[in-house]
C-alpha cells in the first residue's frame, strides 16, 4: 500500500464506527462458526444450528451497515443488540459467550461514536442573506 492509500483508508476509517462495524463483524463469524466446529462442547444441529447460522450473517451485514451507513448507527447498534440477545438465548449462548458480548461491545461503540465536528478550516464558507461573505 502506498501512502495515499494509507491516508485514504484513515479517512474513511475516522469518518465512520469502524471499531463498531469490526467489533459486529467478528461476533457475526464466531456464531456463524460456533455450532460447526468441534471443540468438545454443546455443538447444536438442527434449528438451533440453523438459527446460528442465520444470526452470524445477520450480524456480519449489521457490521458492514455500520462501515456503508454511519448515519443510521443508533438503530443498527439497537438492532444489533436485539440479535445479540436473541443469539444469547437460541445458539450455544451466543457464540460460548464471546459472540454475544463481542456483538455487545461493537453495538455500545455504535451507539457511543460520533462523527468529528467540522472545524473552521474545513468547513465551506457559506455567502451570508445579505450577499456578504464571512471572514
Amino acid at each position: 500500500m502506498t501512502f495515499a492509500a494509507l491516508r485514504r483508508f484513515h479517512s474513511w476509517r475516522h469518518g465512520r464506527p469502524f471499531s463498531a462495524g469490526l467489533l459486529t463483524i467478528v461476533a457475526g463469524v464466531e456464531i456463524l462458526l460456533a455450532p460447526v466446529i468441534g471443540v468438545g462442547l454443546i455443538i447444536q444441529t438442527g434449528f438451533a444450528g440453523q438459527l446460528g447460522f442465520l444470526l452470524g450473517i445477520v450480524l456480519i451485514g449489521l457490521g458492514l451497515l455500520f462501515w456503508t451507513v454511519p448515519t443510521h448507527r443508533a438503530f443498527t447498534a439497537l438492532f444489533t443488540i436485539a440479535v445479540a440477545l436473541a443469539a444469547f438465548l437460541t445458539t450455544n449462548l451466543g457464540g460460548f459467550l464471546v459472540g454475544h458480548l463481542l456483538a455487545l461491545t461493537g453495538a455500545a461503540t455504535g451507539i457511543a461514536w460520533m462523527p468529528a465536528p467540522d472545524t473552521e478550516d474545513t468547513r465551506e464558507q457559506a455567502p451570508r442573506p445579505d450577499g456578504d461573505t464571512p471572514r
